[in-house]
């Protein structure tokens, strides 16, 4: 990095059928992804200060420039540091980086909550995939966490700093732009990877890409699934009221401290402690002759009382919060013969929506 001032028990879920399919796939195609992703991956490292100076990215201006002649503080996350340092997700990659802060299952809403330069709120920076708007087209705030997929990213770009007259008044903090592998130009075949860990926590990533006659095509997909820590376990001293009144007693929980009282005990459903973590992205990319068309989904959900007072939550695992993401675009460029002239024409249309399943 561098920088410038889904239930059906009798019968095998679907997504079960997906997940044998990538460890099956990741334990022939992973090591030959890294050694590609290697090769291909731009050595900053290597570069003098005059060639890092000349290295070229589209965020700040939406065109391409001269990282030296950006007017912004300017992060770049290559291919390479994603695979060195371990990122496997949007939130982890922005969590490293200085200024940005993330407070974790902070939010009932986001559950994790974002800070750019002590500017606090996800409602505050956009995120662009390929230069296209992914976030709330709403101007709500959006979740960041495992629900957007760098596995096929050729670079991250984060600006910090407000660029509101580009992208929108909820630009304000900052933008972050994920730059996708073209398939064809910048890989070809499969790329799969896999990995399973505490709490039934599992994450897994395809990328496909290729280059048939003139059409250039990418796709990527994402599943990730967490049962997530029994918190009263891991801390009885913090989740005391869980431990010793709402099990013990059948249920009982305070009124919600906004009602004027927070010394009212009121008897709920009792129910064991589970706060499951869900989220899957998909994103294709096809290219003929200079006309461009996306299309990417993504999906979060997390329980709703993240974030909240044992004494005034119920954690049942049907009490989640359930954002979808839908964006599309078609893009044409064209540059006369002797590319003294060009138009670029972009096309987009975004759903961001609050699944009526959500409960609180």
């Amino acid at each position: 990095m561098f920088f410038f001032n889904f239930s059906n028990p009798l019968k095998l879920n679907p997504m079960k059928k997906i997940f044998t399919l990538f460890v099956v796939l990741a334990a022939v195609f992973a090591p030959l992804s890294y050694i590609q992703a290697q090769e291909d991956s731009e050595n900053y490292i290597d570069m003098s200060l005059e060639e890092l100076l000349n290295v070229q990215i589209t965020t700040a201006s939406k065109s391409t420039q001269n990282i030296s002649q950006a007017p912004a503080t300017i992060f770049v996350i290559t291919a390479e540091q994603i695979i060195s340092r371990g990122y496997i997700n949007l939130e982890e990659a922005l969590e490293d980086i200085p200024g940005i802060e993330v407070q974790r299952r902070a939010v009932t809403q986001t559950s994790n909550h974002f800070s750019f330069r002590g500017i606090s709120g996800n409602d505050k920076f956009v995120v662009l995939l390929d230069g296209i708007r992914v976030s709330s087209v709403v101007g709500t705030p959006h979740v960041i966490a495992n629900n957007y997929s760098i596995a096929n990213a050729k670079r991250v770009e984060v600006i910090l700093g407000p660029a509101s007259a580009l992208y929108g008044a909820d630009a304000f903090s900052g933008i972050v732009n994920i730059i996708t592998r073209e398939g064809g130009e910048d890989f070809s075949g499969i790329e799969v990877s896999t990995s399973y860990g505490s709490y039934n926590t599992t994450e897994n990533n395809i990328s496909l890409g290729g280059k048939t006659g003139d059409i250039k095509y990418s796709l990527t997909g994402k599943y990730y699934h967490s049962e997530e820590p029994n918190f009263p376990k891991e801390y009885p001293d913090e989740y005391a009221w869980f431990n010793n009144q709402y099990q013990q007693n059948g249920g009982q929980v305070l009124l919600a401290p906004q009602t004027g009282s927070d010394s009212i005990i009121v008897s709920a459903p009792l129910v064991d402690f589970e706060t499951p973590t869900n989220a899957y992205f998909l994103h294709a990319r096809f290219n003929y002759k200079g006309f461009e068309m996306g299309v990417m989904k993504n999906f979060e959900s997390h329980n709703s009382s993240a974030g909240g007072r044992p004494e005034y939550n119920i954690f049942d695992k049907d009490a989640t919060y359930n954002i979808g993401i839908t964006s599309f675009y078609i893009k044409n460029d064209y540059v006369t013969e002797n590319k003294k002239f060009g138009v670029e024409t972009t096309l987009s249309h975004g759903i961001h929506e609050l699944k009526p399943e959500s409960k609180f």
